[in-house]
């Protein structure tokens, strides 16, 4: 086995987990099988960060950096696909994963664009999913167990966001402010937004 772990798809492994991917009913806990080769297996960890990534390497390095910091200690799995980047992605991802035990990588040999969120769903071993983009430069300290907090605060909640804050490298996307309602659960307070999702 090789120590790095890649994954990579034949066009027919592609087809089969594209298919189960968008065909499965996507739910924090649910058991999962996958056709790709060279998967490593592990204890399932209770939560499993998803991102996704194609040639930007200088916001995924500020965006990993942060987020292993953050997340030391707690019981994880960062799965990164790498959508067949060719600006230097891969070469980072393999050396960061030779010293991060719980990243996983996955190396796509043809970019796949958003369908790899699904992909990703169906290789992720996690009880909570974490979807991130690769533009989420800076995590506060307390975001994860913040989050968590929120997931098992707030009633039949089924996906949170959390807040975007822009600056010169990223112009994540956010509704004006007055679109916004707070609810408070407790000390938890949730940003219902016109979406229909959150930010706690």
């Amino acid at each position: 086995m090789n120590p790095i772990e890649q994954v990579e798809f034949t066009a027919r492994q592609f087809g089969q987990l594209c298919r189960l991917g968008w065909q499965r009913h996507v739910s924090p806990g649910f058991s999962r099988r996958t056709h790709a080769h060279q998967v490593m297996r592990r204890p399932t960890p209770q939560v499993s960060v998803l991102l996704v990534t194609h040639n930007r390497l200088r916001m995924l390095q500020k965006c990993l950096s942060s987020l292993l910091d953050t997340t030391e200690g707690h019981d994880i799995e960062i799965l990164v696909w790498d959508n067949a980047s060719d600006d230097g992605t891969r070469q980072y991802l393999d050396e960061l994963k030779r010293r991060n035990d719980v990243l996983r990588v996955i190396h796509s040999r043809k970019n796949v664009g958003l369908n790899a969120v699904a992909l990703s769903v169906r290789l992720a071993r996690g009880f909570y999913l974490v979807e991130l983009d690769d533009d989420v430069l800076r995590f506060p300290t307390d975001w994860l167990p913040s989050l968590l907090a929120a997931f098992r605060t707030i009633p039949r909640a089924g996906y949170l966001a959390a807040d975007v804050v822009q600056d010169d490298m990223t112009n994540g996307a956010k509704f004006p402010a007055d679109a916004y309602r707070a609810v408070r659960y407790g000390d938890t307070v949730l940003e219902q937004g016109p979406t229909g999702a959150g930010a706690p």
